[in-house]
């Protein structure tokens, strides 16, 4: 059964209750890229953290029970533990993951969410929500 991002939200602030940061610096950087969330495994997200690292843009990595003695999230920024190895494949789990590690892109590599139209969908939906939030907290324009 699929949960909610908001679910999923509080399911990972459980998982990570003290981020897991490797010494970037927190400042903005020009463009868009702020911070990419990697959604996949092995050598496909090993190869796209270290160009990341190379352009100078911010990574996340989500790693499940079974990935955490691997070694190729090495080059990640920072990590969320994301539970089970189905969780690669759950779009409410990858997005609650970019809201809760600040990520502002996912790269979903090979396999997995790359591979469900539902997905950009989820992400179109999440991001309207987060501007309707936005715009309440920040009040009536004067």
């Amino acid at each position: 059964m699929k949960s909610s991002i908001a679910e999923s939200l509080a399911s990972l602030k459980c998982l990570n209750p003290e981020p897991i940061e490797r010494g970037r610096s927190t400042e903005m950087r020009s463009g868009n890229l702020q911070k990419v969330l990697v959604a996949n495994r092995g050598e496909i997200a090993r190869r796209f953290f270290f160009l990341l690292k190379e352009e100078g843009i911010p990574s996340v990595a989500v790693v499940t029970d079974v990935d955490r003695e691997q070694s190729w999230f090495e080059f990640a920024d920072q990590v969320i533990y994301i539970g089970a190895s189905r969780n690669y494949a759950d779009s409410s789990t990858i997005i609650a993951a970019a809201l809760l590690s600040g990520a502002n892109a996912i790269y979903p590599g090979y396999g997995f969410l790359s591979e469900d139209f539902r997905f950009v969908e989820a992400l179109e939906d999440a991001s309207r929500q987060q501007r309707s939030l936005h715009e309440c907290e920040a009040g009536p324009e004067a």
